[in-house]
């Protein structure tokens, strides 16, 4: 304990020394670079890079500082003869006096120049200038992770792994050659803009195994130091690196790093070696389960408990991201007509309810109580809105972002509707005060209600609708069923918080309760339903899973929903025992017949009469379901081996960096039948188009660096992946990446008019504009976001006011900390208020003229206003 406390404060002394460091002025840094180079200095250099690697530095010109540390200063600067930018790291000249910190450098160079992977900053060049060395990199154009964690942390787990995945593939590919980082941490980790790839940088703190254990003391960042580097230990491996890692997937997930609560560094320091940090469940409980183990298993304080290699953690992300993505989209969803299976004489009539349903919710498939039929209708009107019609229309494609951003706005401004201690009175005593919506609704339609009164309630509508629907839509009753009581209790907590009347959320918190019991109770006859409409046996295997039942509490409370313990059993009874099935139906369902009788009789024959692994693969509708199946046939014997290859090769085809050609991939599957494999290519190839028509929307709505635009979708199209079976602008992808690349170099040739005439005009003005591009940096302030507008302005004419209201939602909350308010007034108009103004006009088809705040801007207040005058479609 005692060599831990001085090892502690041995590194806490280093960190207050560093920390007092007066930081010089940038041009002060830079005087001596006009100098000639020790020859010292100059030999060394040429000792570790060719000739050609050799740059002088007065080929460049400086433009701004990047950032420092205590190893280097990094610029950013231009290369006059290309005028192209890069990155150029310095050793002080302070420092050069110092052989270790030399040594140091010249160790960075060496490592840092044997990697070539995507994901790691690349480096170009070597030079000297007077008494010290610099280096040429990679110059990234956007932010490093941590200030998009500041700003958008907490991530969703997509998000997060697909942040992850890259940054385990560049480590891999470090530990093929035996380098470990030591410093890896958001601030060492950057992100293109355009293309939102991260990239690995700052090598300062890394080492080769090969050079054996080194006498340093402790080294990196506290925050993300695993404990053997706290400890000072000289045998520090890639494990090191895999706990860094671990440490941002953790702040990636639950919006804080670990041991967030400890504000200084030498609190930070001694718990790391003695504690484990708060468990992600309590920050982040509605994570896949896979996803927390990743994340405690990384972060384990004993070395030998950690991911052993990057590889072994890379390959469980890619699993964990695959049963992400399978339950988010969930296998299956049932059809709007259910056909009638009661035709067996004898049966027990089973009648399907009529189906009005929107996509939007699940809840309008159960026998409605008054209280959740007046949401079903509330529910139908508000998708008629802008802003109820995105929610449908995002529905439909199966994601979910817009509804994250409204849920982001209304839980930034927390309970922040105020709602007057009169008209809480009057809710409370009115006859329909048990139905809050529809109280709310008959309140609404008032004529004595004053301006407020009535925006009040406006809104306070629109946020219960809001609240309610993200509790009661099918993917969310599915994970209350599985995961329990006390997450139901969380979420009717979380979502109760609407207004600053405590009484009054606890008003709000019984509607919801009310809501979600109508649907718990009535819930098994949607799981009957569903369960009679599987084709044959392996599709029911396959909606089953959907069920995990982790908690049991609500089946305990919801007598009901024994039915789905019950099936699942009946299922695996009948896996064990194929044929016993009269007795095992009897023994789950009754000896009386049902309905359910001749279905699994019915299924269970299939099971015997086909392939289930071919009808799976022909009956995939995406590539995310066949791998997922493809998963799930691995672990039955009869199928692992032929399961598992075909997932190999879809996983390589469609890996990071893949180069296999389709044709390849089409060969390679000869060992299946030519149908099946056929099936496969095809949806690949409709994964491939969708993924290159996403890359190339995002570069053309994206309004950074024209030239940098135009060139990452010159990347895209000369991409190998894209050159087979795909078309765009009614051509082949090799062919579209040459003739555009003719239009560029010769805009004006009327031989090209024809081909002009297909392209988008969005994508003609990013050529146009690359022609005469240059490099700009965007600011976020409030010129930025008035030129924003002007364009949202511009097409509000030929936009659905739906689209309309998705943009300026989104650029709000882009600017939620700006302050809208005029120069003169004392009171701040954030980006967030801004937002919720504009739903609530929205969300109201009557209203005709935009409310906004006295005090606002007037430049942005006439923007809105003549936004807000578009027509309504």
């Amino acid at each position: 304990m005692k060599e831990i406390k001085k090892k502690i404060d041995q590194i806490w002394e280093s960190l207050v020394v560093s920390s007092k460091e007066k930081k010089e002025d940038l041009w002060e840094e830079a005087e001596f670079l006009d100098s000639s180079a020790s020859e010292q200095i100059k030999q060394k250099c040429h000792e570790v890079f060719p000739e050609d690697k050799i740059e002088e530095f007065e080929h460049y010109s400086i433009l701004e500082e990047l950032g420092r540390g205590r190893m280097g200063i990094v610029y950013k600067a231009v290369h006059k003869k290309d005028n192209k930018l890069y990155a150029i790291k310095i050793l002080p000249e302070k420092v050069v006096n110092d052989p270790k910190a030399v040594q140091r450098f010249f160790q960075e160079i060496c490592i840092h120049n044997s990697l070539s992977h995507d994901n790691i900053i690349r480096l170009h060049k070597i030079g000297v200038c007077q008494e010290t060395v610099f280096i040429v990199m990679e110059y990234v154009a956007g932010y490093n992770l941590d200030s998009f964690l500041k700003s958008k942390a907490p991530l969703s787990e997509n998000k997060a792994f697909q942040m992850l995945i890259p940054i385990l593939d560049a480590l891999v590919h470090a530990h093929s050659l035996g380098i470990v980082h030591r410093d890896i941490k958001p601030a060492n980790i950057l992100i293109e803009e355009i293309t939102q790839k991260p990239k690995i940088a700052d090598f300062g703190l890394a080492k080769s195994t090969a050079e054996g254990k080194e006498d340093d003391d402790a080294f990196g960042t506290p925050a993300y130091m695993s404990p053997e580097q706290i400890m000072g230990y000289k045998d520090i491996d890639i494990r090191a690196d895999i706990y860094a890692v671990g440490s941002i997937l953790y702040h990636m997930l639950s919006g804080n790093r670990p041991y967030y609560h400890l504000e200084t560094p030498k609190l930070l320091l001694k718990a790391k070696t003695q504690e484990d940090p708060q468990d992600i469940e309590d920050l982040a409980p509605e994570l896949h389960p896979k996803t927390k183990m990743m994340v405690r298993q990384a972060l384990s304080r004993d070395m030998k408990s950690r991911y052993q290699t990057p590889l072994a953690f890379l390959t469980e992300a890619k699993e964990t991201l695959d049963l992400v993505i399978r339950q988010r989209s969930q296998n299956r969803i049932a059809p709007k007509v259910v056909e009638d299976l009661n035709r067996t004489s004898g049966c027990i009539p089973y009648t399907p309810k009529g189906d009005n349903e929107m996509l939007l919710m699940t809840a309008s498939r159960y026998e409605a109580d008054p209280v959740l039929e007046t949401f079903q209708h509330e529910i139908h009107s508000f998708s008629e809105s802008p802003v109820g019609n995105l929610l449908v229309e995002e529905t439909k494609s199966g994601e979910k972002e817009f509804e994250e951003t409204l849920l982001s706005i209304t839980k930034v401004a927390g309970s922040a509707l105020k709602i007057s201690p009169a008209l809480e009175k009057r809710l409370s005593d009115s006859s329909m005060a048990k139905d809050l919506l529809k109280n709310v609704s008959n309140f609404l339609k008032m004529e004595n209600l004053s301006s407020e009164e009535k925006n009040t309630l406006n809104e306070l509508k629109y946020l219960l609708l809001l609240r309610a629907n993200s509790i009661t839509k099918k993917s969310e009753v599915i994970k209350i069923i599985n995961e329990g009581s006390n997450y139901l209790s969380e979420k009717l907590e979380e979502a109760q918080d609407i207004t600053q009347s405590s009484s009054f959320n606890k008003r709000i918190r019984k509607y919801l309760e009310q809501l979600t019991d109508t649907i718990l109770k009535t819930y098994h006859e949607v799981f009957s339903e569903e369960i009679r409409i599987c084709k044959d046996y392996d599709e029911m295997e396959c909606y089953l899973e959907n069920y995990p039942l982790g908690n049991p509490s609500i089946l305990k409370q919801y007598k009901n929903l024994q039915i789905i313990r019950d099936i699942k059993e009946l299922k695996k009874k009948l896996d064990q025992k194929p044929k016993e099935l009269d007795k095992v139906l009897d023994q789950h369902l009754g000896k009386k017949r049902t309905v359910l009788h001749d279905f699994f009789k019915k299924l269970n024959n299939t099971r015997s009469e086909e392939n289930t692994l071919w009808n799976m693969v022909l009956r995939a509708k995406d590539l995310s379901e066949l791998v997922a199946h493809l998963k799930r046939f691995e672990q039955k014997p009869d199928f692992k081996s032929i399961a598992s290859r075909i997932r190999e090769l879809v996983n390589i085809f469609i890996g990071v960096g893949g180069q296999m050609s389709l044709q390849q991939l089409k060969t390679s599957l000869n060992f299946i039948p030519q149908r099946e494999a056929g099936k496969i290519c095809q949806l690949i190839t409709r994964t491939l188009k969708t993924e290159l028509e996403e890359k190339i929307q995002e570069l053309l709505r994206f309004e950074g660096d024209t030239h940098k635009r135009f060139n990452s979708f010159m990347i895209l199209l000369r991409n190998p992946r894209y050159h087979h079976n795909i078309t765009l602008y009614g051509l082949e992808i090799k062919e579209l990446s040459s003739k555009i690349a003719d239009l560029r170099t010769n805009p004006a040739n009327p031989e090209m008019d024809t081909f002009k005439a297909k392209l988008p005009e969005q994508l003609l003005n990013l050529l146009y504009g690359d022609i005469e591009a240059e490099a700009t940096s965007r600011v976020k302030n409030i010129k930025n976001c008035i030129i924003r507008l002007d364009k949202i302005k511009q097409e509000a004419a030929s936009q659905k006011t739906s689209q309309i209201v998705k943009d300026l939602l989104e650029l709000f909350k882009l600017y939620a900390k700006l302050n809208f308010a005029k120069e003169e007034s004392i009171y701040a108009i954030d980006g967030i208020q801004l937002a919720r103004i504009l739903v609530q006009y929205y969300n109201d088809l009557n209203a005709k003229d935009i409310e906004l705040p006295e005090n606002l801007r007037q430049d942005i207040a006439s923007k809105l206003k003549e936004i807000a005058k578009a027509k309504k479609k």
